[in-house]
């Protein structure tokens, strides 16, 4: 099991073009990036959005959804 848990980390790349999401007017300083979708990116985009949500949880629940 770790060679696969090493291989699923080694191929992840979901792209995301945050600016198509349908209400990203909502949340100006959030749905501005593209995020190139490797796991670097994916961590640095939810570690800005943690910091930067002024402690509202719908936004956070719209990435998570």
């Amino acid at each position: 099991m770790p060679e696969t848990w090493a291989k699923a980390l080694a191929d992840y790349n979901y792209r995301a073009e945050l600016s198509c999401y349908h209400q990203a007017d909502r949340f100006p300083d959030h749905f501005l990036r593209t995020i190139p979708g490797d796991r670097a990116s994916t961590i640095e985009f939810e570690n800005y959005f943690r910091m930067n949500s002024k402690g509202l949880v719908e936004p956070y629940f719209e990435v998570v959804f």
